[in-house]
C-alpha cells in the first residue's frame, strides 16, 4: 500500500503538498530520500532536526547517500548532517553510499569527515570490504587513495578484501588491492585463503595473480584441502596442472 501511495504522489506531483502534511522531521527525511533540494531547504526552514532519526536510525543524510543524491547529501552536510551518525545496525552513510557504487558521493562524505575504516555493527564489514564484494573498482580505489586498511578483516570471519574479491570474480579489484599491498596468506576462522576460494569458484586469471604473489598452494584449510581439492571439488580441471604443489 505504501509503495502505491508512492508512485501515485509521484505521478499526480503531490509530493509539495503531501510533505507539508507531515511532521517537519518525516518531511525532511522524505524530501532528502527524493533528492528534493527545495523541499530540503524548506523542510530545515521549518525547524526540521537534519539530525533526525527514523526508528531503524535511518537519517535525511543516509537516504540521500543511499539514493546518490550528491547535491542533496552537500545542502545536508552544510547545514549540519553528521557525517559519522549510524543507523541502528551501526551503518553510516558512508556505508550505504559505497554499498550502492556512488563513488560521488563516497568522495563527499570522506571530504567531510566520514571514517574511511569504519566498521558496521551489522556485518562486521568496513566500506573497502563492501566495495570490493560488490565489484565497486572505482570506489574500492577512492577508498584506498583515502587511507582505507587493505589488511582489514571483517570482524566474524577474517576474511579480507581480497579473499571476498578473488571469490566473487573481481579481477580488476584483486589487481588493485594486490597493487596496494594486500597480502595473500591471511586466512579466515575456517582455514580459507584468497586462492582456496578462486580456485572453488574457477577463477582462472585470478587463480594466476595469486600464484605470481607467492600464494601458497600447499595450504590446507581446516577440513585439510588445498586450493587444488577445492578446485577438483567443483571440476575445474584446467585449474589442477597451475595448483598441484
Amino acid at each position: 500500500m505504501k509503495q502505491r501511495w508512492t508512485v501515485l504522489i509521484a505521478v499526480f506531483g503531490l509530493m509539495p503538498m503531501i510533505l507539508a502534511m507531515l511532521p517537519v522531521d518525516e518531511a525532511l527525511i522524505t524530501a532528502a530520500h527524493k533528492g528534493d533540494l527545495g523541499e530540503v531547504t524548506r523542510a530545515v526552514e521549518k525547524g526540521a532536526d537534519v539530525n533526525a532519526a527514523d526508528e531503524d536510525g535511518i537519517t535525511p543524510l543516509y537516504r540521500a547517500a543511499e539514493k546518490g543524491h550528491q547535491d542533496a547529501v552537500a545542502l545536508l552536510l552544510d547545514k549540519g548532517a553528521d557525517v559519522k551518525q549510524v543507523t541502528t545496525d551501526g551503518v553510516t552513510p558512508l556505508h550505504i553510499a559505497v554499498e550502492r557504487g556512488h563513488r560521488a558521493v563516497v568522495a563527499l562524505l570522506l571530504d567531510k569527515g566520514a571514517d574511511v575504516n569504519q566498521v558496521r555493527t551489522d556485518s562486521g564489514e568496513a566500506p573497502l570490504f563492501t566495495a570490493a564484494q560488490e565489484g565497486h573498482r572505482d570506489v574500492v580505489a577512492l577508498l584506498l587513495d583515502s587511507g582505507a586498511d587493505v589488511k582489514q578483516t571483517r570482524l566474524d570471519n577474517n576474511a579480507t578484501p581480497l579473499f571476498i574479491a578473488a571469490g566473487k570474480g573481481h579481477r580488476e579489484i584483486v589487481a588493485l588491492l594486490l597493487d596496494k599491498g594486500a597480502g595473500v596468506t591471511p586466512v579466515t576462522t575456517n582455514g580459507w585463503t584468497a586462492l582456496h576460494v578462486a580456485a572453488l569458484q574457477g577463477h582462472h586469471e585470478i587463480v594466476v595473480m595469486l600464484l605470481r604473489q607467492g600464494a601458497d598452494k600447499t595450504a590446507k584449510d581446516v577440513k585439510g584441502l588445498r586450493p587444488v581439492d577445492r578446485a577438483r571439488e567443483k571440476g575445474h580441471a584446467a585449474l589442477v596442472p597451475l595448483l598441484e604443489p
